[in-house]
């Protein structure tokens, strides 16, 4: 499947639980896994979103998450954000989607057609939605366009008072 980025959570209290922690303590309490964040139950650690991969965000905009460095930082992200980080990666959505359709008034009519053949799988051998009322996310695509319906959503609705927002990849 390869490296996918994500948005997660943890609450605030978890959070400065796990802060400080060096990679041995980590290891000593959550095992030497280095995915151990994806258990929910043993890290609180809850995966909100899928970015996909690609995700060439500005390194300024990323917080650290814990406190010092880590040694499998080299081989996955695990960044604190903020709801600024979150509005700026629905505003990087919204610039590409702004340009490539700024571009597409461009393109050939082979072009054209390819691109609304790609939607036409969106919406026929695909669904861009999910309505399972047992999951929380609306939006089941890739395409920016859609992505940043979901990414408003979580901006809405995530408790920044309890919670931290969590960026993650791998």
């Amino acid at each position: 499947m390869g490296y996918r980025n994500y948005l997660g959570k943890v609450s605030k209290t978890k959070y400065e639980e796990l802060k400080d922690l060096t990679e041995d303590e980590l290891i000593k309490s959550y095992g030497d896994d280095d995915n151990w964040f994806d258990a929910e139950e043993i890290s609180g650690y809850k995966k909100l979103y899928e970015l996909g991969k690609d995700c060439d965000f500005d390194e300024n905009k990323i917080q650290r998450f814990f406190t010092h460095k880590m040694n499998f930082e080299s081989d996955i992200e695990f960044s604190l954000g903020s709801k600024d980080f979150l509005l700026y990666i629905i505003e990087n959505y919204r610039d590409k989607v702004k340009a490539f359709y700024i571009n597409l008034e461009t393109k050939t009519e082979k072009e054209l057609r390819d691109h609304a053949k790609t939607m036409r799988i969106e919406w026929v051998n695909l669904t861009p939605y999910n309505i399972d009322e047992n999951v929380d996310t609306i939006v089941d695509s890739w395409k920016y366009e859609y992505e940043i319906f979901e990414l408003v959503r979580i901006y809405k609705t995530f408790d920044w008072k309890n919670d931290v927002l969590v960026y993650t990849g791998g």
